[in-house]
């Protein structure tokens, strides 16, 4: 399958109130920028990405002005009061334009990075599927909870944490939402398995990690440290020399 345009859809409609502080966490300072745009600067360096759009929050727009405005974004798109209207508004707009993509990465504000290998798993992974996620196999043993005691350990096997960006198509996926607007989910994953759609998942990646309470600021705050930091060595290196009475070193 040839796949034509390819647009992101950031979605940064919710106000994080488990995160705290004076402002939603997409807006809020991260190693001194927003998860909002460091999430936009990445997706918009990626040449397999021809636009990247924003959901917002009607009172979200004066907290996006401060962040760098309009400018930052192919769209700006009025959100809902629930992620699952918000999305369904980002995808109509995406439908509404003249020429519309053929693809539409869905993607969560509060995941401020995003590893270009990921992207590219998942466009691979839509020339056969409709719907694609990146997804993690939990590592840690599971347990129920008794009365503060732990109860029944779960079995882990074959269990996955989905992550976003999330591929679709867009048309299909825009149909789902439509067909199933009154069924609750938390993901678009979710709605396309209610629609039938051919699902698959791609390996994901620790970076992708979510911004949801206070200490994964200090995580992906140390993620983004480690990417940025500058490496210094010394060492040597032997060559024989050939005819000729000089040598440049560059």
């Amino acid at each position: 399958m040839s796949v034509n345009r390819v647009a992101a859809l950031i979605m940064a409609a919710g106000h994080g109130a488990r995160f705290g502080g004076d402002l939603p966490k997409q807006y809020q300072s991260l190693a001194g920028a927003s998860p909002l745009r460091c999430a936009a600067a990445q997706l918009e360096s990626m040449a397999c990405i021809d636009d990247v759009c924003c959901v917002v929050a009607p009172d979200g727009e004066p907290h996006l002005d401060a962040d760098g405005g309009h400018a930052l974004f192919a769209q700006v798109i009025p959100g809902g009061p629930t992620r699952q209207v918000s999305v369904h508004n980002g995808l109509e707009a995406l439908a509404a334009w003249q020429d519309p993509p053929d693809i539409v990465l869905i993607h969560d504000a509060a995941r401020p990075l995003i590893p270009r290998s990921v992207v590219g798993r998942l466009l691979t992974a839509l020339e056969t599927a409709e719907a694609v996620a990146p997804a993690l196999p939990l590592t840690d043993t599971l347990s129920r909870s008794d009365a503060g005691e732990f109860g029944e350990t779960i079995d882990r096997s074959g269990i996955l944490r989905r992550q976003t960006p999330q591929g679709f198509r867009l048309a299909p996926i825009l149909a789902a939402h439509h067909e199933f607007k009154n069924i609750e989910v938390t993901d678009d994953i979710a709605m396309a398995q209610h629609a039938g759609l051919r699902t698959a998942s791609v390996p994901g990646s620790m970076f992708l990690h979510k911004l949801t309470e206070p200490d994964d600021k200090l995580m992906l705050e140390a993620l983004i440290a480690g990417i940025g930091r500058p490496r210094v060595g010394s060492g040597y290196d032997v060559h024989a020399f050939g005819p000729g009475s000089s040598v440049t070193l560059c």
